[in-house]
């Protein structure tokens, strides 16, 4: 392939709808983290800088992103290409603000060391190959939930982690049984009764079918990728992939990449569905009880934003329920210039304040707010100050969703 026709398509993708729709949210962050912002500011992070252009059969050129590790290949004489999915060209020229929050949810095995082509290329299914209505609020209702979740998953494993040796003989002994129990999928109603909170989202969870009809007894021994089927609340069925580690003792209970308090919520909530399973049908009489996660208590949702200056038009001004919100949310001065900091930090923008300054009218602000006293409109602009990105000017805001 000639070098100006990988550096058009490589133009054509920096271009694309597809990378455009989500490169503003790609920022530093820990892609393993349990925070949801966190997580998936990291994720697009990564798709960012690993997406890119391969060159395939007769010189076909196809936009992919890189995963992190290589394929597996023991006797070394298997395929020496970098593990990737090919980003279907229809998906190029199609927005996809929630691509990271895809990658987000399809969890720590996005990471896995040692691929085989059929994961890989399951994986690319559970990306790719979906409706593509957009899964932001049903991952809301998993993170919410991760917590909870992930204390289902630890019990599960305490409980299984002393009968652990019947299942490693299972995996030699009655193999096409386990088979059923670790890659049979799930409907609607088990999930509904493991998880009382996906009730509103009517999910379902699938293995990939390709997957388990190409490995047979083996998916058993491998990486599960899974599809996760839902309905959101406007009626339109959404679906998103998601990983789960291999069922060997060293992924279960020991690998770091796959600590459940550091892993996606969706790979969480399916793996403790496998093991809770597994549980019922293999371990019986090992005194091994798995309860429903209980649902999640409803809390405030509270972060930053901010509103950009139009040209010619008066600079925005911060709001008074914003400043209510952001003082009613940190009693501590210094703590809400902590965040505040980080805030800035976090979306490189320069504040237009210093940190005394902003102690300062933060303290006075509560003063009033204390005695139902108008706050000073200077103070107001202080707390929630200007910022600068680029070329951009930027009012700080804050909102805060109540309880219901």
């Amino acid at each position: 392939m000639s070098e100006s026709k990988n550096t058009q398509d490589l133009a054509d993708l920096i271009t694309s709808p597809f990378l455009t729709s989500f490169v503003a949210a790609a920022r530093p962050g820990e892609r393993r983290s349990g925070n949801q912002q966190q997580r998936v500011a990291g994720w697009a992070q990564q798709a960012v800088s690993s997406i890119g252009v391969m060159t395939g059969y007769k010189d076909r050129s196809y936009h992919a992103l890189n995963l992190t590790g290589t394929f597996y290949d023991p006797k070394g004489n298997g395929p020496t290409v970098t593990p990737h999915l090919e980003i279907p060209d229809w998906r190029i020229g199609v927005p996809a603000e929630d691509f990271p929050t895809r990658l987000a949810l399809a969890g720590n095995g996005l990471d896995f060391p040692y691929w085989v082509k059929d994961e890989v290329l399951a994986v690319r299914r559970g990306l790719f190959i979906n409706p593509t209505t957009d899964i932001r609020n049903a991952a809301d209702i998993l993170f919410d939930n991760s917590t909870q979740l992930q204390s289902a998953l630890y019990k599960v494993l305490d409980l299984v982690s002393n009968s652990w040796k019947h299942i490693e003989s299972l995996l030699v002994s009655a193999d096409e049984e386990l088979c059923d129990s670790v890659c049979g999928n799930f409907s609607e109603e088990e999930v509904a009764a493991f998880f009382p909170a996906a009730k509103k989202l009517h999910l379902s969870v699938i293995f990939d079918t390709k997957l388990k009809e190409r490995n047979g007894i083996w998916a058993t021994r491998r990486v599960g990728v899974w599809q996760v089927n839902g309905v959101d609340a406007e009626g339109e069925r959404f679906s998103f992939g998601t990983i789960t580690p291999r069922l060997t003792a060293n992924s279960q209970f020991k690998d770091p990449l796959f600590k459940p308090n550091e892993e996606s919520p969706a790979s969480v909530l399916v793996r403790a569905l496998v093991m809770s399973r597994i549980a019922d049908r293999h371990l019986a009489g090992s005194e091994v009880t798995v309860r429903p996660v209980t649902a999640a208590k409803a809390k405030p949702s509270q972060h930053f934003c901010t509103t950009p200056a139009k040209v010619g038009a008066k600079l925005p001004e911060a709001s008074l329920l914003a400043v209510v919100n952001f003082l009613q949310s940190y009693s501590d001065p210094k703590k809400a210039w902590e965040a505040l900091a980080e805030f800035s930090t976090r979306t490189e923008m320069l504040l237009t304040v210093t940190e005394d300054g902003f102690e300062a009218a933060f303290r006075r602000a509560q003063r009033f707010l204390a005695r139902n006293e108008t706050l000073e409109r200077e103070d107001i602009n202080v707390i929630l100050p200007l910022g600068w990105r680029a070329d951009k000017v930027l009012r700080v805001s804050f909102s805060k969703t109540p309880l219901k």
